[in-house]
């Protein structure tokens, strides 16, 4: 699947099945992986307490002045959307991290994964951005589909089709860890043929 043999002509860069080698080199155990998103959900849910605090707080004034009360509450669930969403991109390669270096540990993939993301949390937020035409044809397929083949078989096409949308967007993902925390992919020269006379 990943061999050079497999990978003749223009099926396929090199320098994605590079990366592809590089990313999928380590497996993470299930329950490794599981401890990981655990440890970044609980770390997500940290980031909500200032907002959630200044929610109580609107909450509270909301009794007393009504219109203080609500743009506390809506301050407040500003402040908890930012912050959630800047640190789920700070968070977002500690999976990729963790598949290259499994005995680093839990920890050590999520402060990688921050150290990595720093500066580049708009450029991953545009590569995801990106796909959104994509996404909207999925979504306008998949509803063709239903009102065209009916419940079960146009579910099943579209959901087909979502994987292998979701899977050229993990391989998009994958590029981008290879070129910002391992370091962009020397092209391999291409063997000579010797030319049939």
């Amino acid at each position: 699947w990943l061999s050079p043999a497999s990978v003749q002509g223009e099926s396929a860069p090199p320098e994605i099945i590079a990366a592809l080698r590089r990313v999928l080199r380590g497996k993470i155990a299930p329950t490794l992986q599981y401890a990981l998103w655990l440890l970044v959900a609980l770390r997500l849910l940290m980031w909500m307490l200032p907002g959630a605090a200044l929610s109580l707080l609107g909450a509270f004034v909301l009794l007393f002045e009504p219109v203080v009360g609500v743009l506390l509450m809506v301050a407040a669930m500003v402040v908890m959307f930012v912050l959630m969403i800047r640190k789920m991109y700070s968070y977002r390669l500690s999976t990729y991290v963790m598949a290259d270096v499994p005995e680093s540990g839990i920890n050590a993939a999520i402060r990688r994964s921050t150290e990595v993301m720093k500066g580049r949390r708009m450029e991953l937020f545009g590569l995801e951005l990106s796909f959104i035409g994509w996404r909207l044809v999925l979504s306008i397929g998949q509803t063709l589909l239903l009102g065209m083949l009916g419940g079960v078989l146009g579910m099943t096409l579209g959901m087909f089709a979502s994987f292998f949308l979701q899977m050229y967007i993990y391989m998009a993902e994958a590029a981008f860890y290879q070129e910002y925390a391992i370091g962009p992919v020397k092209a391999a020269a291409a063997p000579e043929t010797e030319e049939l006379n």
